[in-house]
C-alpha cells in the first residue's frame, strides 16, 4: 500500500480571496470569488453547454458589425474596479459568467475583463 500523499489543485484556505489568489491557481480550476468568498464550480452538463454554445452564437452573428464581441466561459470578469482605491489585484471580485458580452474593448486584457459590466 503506497502512503503518498495526493494533492489536488485547489486553492489552500484562506478567511478572504482576491484576484491575486486566483491568477495563482491553475487554469483549470473552476472557481468564482464573490466578496471574498470562495465559490469552487463543477463542469456544466452537457446540455448547459449546448445551451450555452448556441446562446454565444446567436449573440455573436447579431453583434457582426457592432462594436461589441462575445466570450464564452471560461472567461473571467474582475469586478468593482470603480473605486479608484480597488486595486485590480486587490479585488475581492472575479466571476465567470457563462457568456460575457463586452463592448468597451479598454476593459480588457489578455486574461479576460476587468471592470463591471453593464
Amino acid at each position: 500500500m503506497n502512503n503518498e500523499v495526493i494533492k489536488l489543485p485547489f486553492p489552500e484556505e484562506k478567511q478572504s480571496y482576491t484576484y491575486a489568489d486566483y491568477l495563482s491557481w491553475p487554469e483549470d480550476v473552476r472557481a468564482e470569488i464573490i466578496e471574498g468568498s470562495l465559490y469552487m464550480k463543477a463542469a456544466p452538463s452537457r446540455i448547459h453547454q449546448k445551451i450555452s454554445i448556441e446562446l454565444s452564437r446567436q449573440i455573436a452573428n447579431y453583434l457582426v458589425g457592432k462594436d461589441c464581441e462575445v466570450y464564452p466561459a471560461p472567461f473571467h470578469v474582475v469586478l468593482n474596479l470603480d473605486d479608484e482605491n480597488n486595486r485590480e489585484q486587490e479585488s475581492k471580485n472575479v466571476v465567470e459568467p457563462d457568456i460575457s458580452i463586452i463592448c468597451d474593448s479598454s476593459l480588457l486584457d489578455d486574461t479576460g475583463c476587468k471592470g463591471t459590466l453593464i
